[in-house]
């Protein structure tokens, strides 16, 4: 059985309580996200590395096993956080230029109405303090990167991040490909992919988030219960926030697809951040599957006021944003082949 409860004691594997972390090749790791001695693999970024390379000897799905008890581990204790203190929303709430369309200007109104640019952002209030279970802090808040376009981005605000944790998790629609229009598509920088082409849309997460804050107590009174709005209550669904570093730059976590098992806790299952266009059918209703995910995870340590970075792996056969440049030119010739470095 994959998941692990309080009640069956540690949650580790056996394997790994028995014995010693090694120190790993490149990165530097506690007990937390380290394999065994017998393990070909030093730490779960090492491994979630080689999945992402596809040259492997082993099965595939073999490899993502390895990883499930760490990750699930790491999980349940972020999400039992929640659960306990009863979650927050973590988004910031800026303030918008006044115009002939919004001569009053609220914190939210315009925000809620349409899509704003970001040059269209008077002042970038930051969004609340993020406390991760594994010693952290966190904020959302205007992004370091200088560039018109860049907006909010993610920074640790106290404490460090160790390589192998899981930062935050990508929020948003699920879509798989028969599903997808041209109207979810078109100029959506907030999609992200997983290796099985199921896809998520974390643009318009932020708003559906605010609404349902805004509007809770009605919810109640049309047989919404308020565990249904548990999903935007989850101060790590804060993925979409993460930016593409900057030129010159290079990231500090990459996306991880995840499933979320039939034996995730059922109290914890409402706080998912993420929900089914429709639901999955055929190949894509994958069993004991709760739903498809997209981890983020340290691949690095990341100090206190850094602000995180994510390589968003654009397809060079379309034309990159102004902003956009390929921190890792050998990694996109293996995903895409012939790759544009500017």
């Amino acid at each position: 059985m994959r998941w692990w409860s309080r009640e069956r004691g540690s949650p580790y594997p056996a394997q790994v309580l028995s014995s010693l972390p090694r120190p790993c090749c490149r990165h530097s790791v506690s007990l937390l996200v380290s394999y065994p001695l017998n393990s070909p693999y030093c730490c779960l970024v090492c491994l979630i590395e080689l999945l992402d390379t596809k040259t492997f000897e082993k099965s595939y799905y073999d490899l993502r096993a390895e990883n499930a008890e760490i990750l699930d581990y790491q999980l349940y204790e972020m999400f039992e956080t929640v659960r306990k203190t009863g979650g927050m929303n973590a988004y910031p709430k800026p303030v918008y230029k006044p115009n002939e369309k919004r001569p009053v200007v609220t914190e939210t109104e315009a925000y809620l109405s349409e899509r704003v640019p970001v040059s269209d952002i008077q002042l970038f209030n930051p969004g609340d303090l993020i406390q991760h279970p594994f010693g952290f802090h966190m904020q959302v808040r205007k992004s370091q990167i200088d560039h018109p376009e860049s907006g909010y981005g993610v920074f640790v605000e106290r404490g460090e991040i160790l390589p192998g944790t899981v930062v935050a998790l990508y929020p948003g629609t699920v879509y798989f490909p028969e599903d997808l229009s041209k109207s979810v598509i078109d100029h959506n920088e907030y999609m992200i992919s997983r290796y099985d082409d199921a896809v998520i849309d974390g643009r318009s997460w932020d708003r559906k988030n605010e609404v349902a804050t805004r509007h809770s107590y009605q919810l109640q009174h049309i047989n919404i219960q308020t565990k249904n709005l548990n999903k935007f209550r989850n101060p790590y669904g804060i993925g979409q926030y993460i930016n593409h570093p900057a030129p010159g730059g290079l990231p500090n976590v990459m996306s991880y697809a995840y499933d979320f098992p039939t034996e995730f806790p059922e109290l914890l299952q409402s706080y998912i951040p993420n929900e089914y266009q429709k639901p999955p059918t055929g190949i894509n209703k994958r069993a004991g599957t709760v739903m498809h995910a997209i981890l983020l995870v340290a691949t690095k340590r990341i100090q206190e006021q850094e602000e995180i970075f994510l390589n968003y792996r654009y397809n060079p056969a379309n034309p990159y944003p102004t902003w956009y440049a390929q921190p890792d030119p050998e990694e996109a010739q293996r995903r895409w082949g012939h790759v544009k470095l500017l």
